[in-house]
């Protein structure tokens, strides 16, 4: 398995650089949701409010950033296709970020 993953991410393809736009902020959303939900929220023993250091939303805008770390080693290994792909899957999750939160904002 591990050297099928090595054959397919040795290529310049415009899908490589979807996938690596989508799996990437899934997972580091997910893993700074996990590590807040442990330390950052706080509970006030009056009200049994819950108060979050950073809201889910501000989490993910901060993860869509994490996209353009990929776009640069990209560019660097000039891998044109693959950052192609990877605005492609960045436009996506703005979208639903848009879709999800949109309402919020107003």
């Amino acid at each position: 398995m591990n050297n099928l993953l090595l054959k397919i991410f040795q290529h310049d393809k415009w899908l490589n650089g979807f996938i690596s736009g989508l799996f990437v902020p899934i997972v580091i959303f997910a893993a700074l949701l996990q590590l807040l939900e442990s330390l950052g929220i706080l509970t006030t023993i009056e009200s049994g409010q819950t108060v979050h250091i950073l809201r889910p939303r501000t989490i993910a805008l901060i993860v869509l950033f994490a996209n353009i770390i990929l776009m640069n080693a990209f560019k660097k290994m000039r891998w044109n296709q693959s950052m192609r792909g990877l605005a492609v899957s960045t436009f996506i999750c703005i979208g639903l970020w848009v879709f999800k939160y949109g309402r919020d904002l107003f």
